[in-house]
């Protein structure tokens, strides 16, 4: 069960570890939709699956993350 009192940020977002969440990232996203595997990195609000939730947060950090 997630921790609804911590929140996803933008490096968890960022699956390509560039700094930046952009098309990369999305990529990898789509690439692992549905539910967790051993070495699933987009399950961004740790809900079990890979879905349009994380899709959403992914979206919302778009752009470069702060340091």
């Amino acid at each position: 069960i997630p921790d609804i009192c911590q929140q996803p940020t933008c490096r968890e977002a960022d699956l390509f570890r560039d700094l930046i969440v952009n098309g990369a990232d999305l990529g990898i996203l789509l690439s692992q939709w549905g539910p967790n595997a051993q070495f699933t990195v987009s399950d961004i609000n740790k809900d079990g699956f890979v879905n349009g939730a994380d899709l959403g947060l992914l979206l919302s950090f778009w752009g470069p993350c702060p340091n």
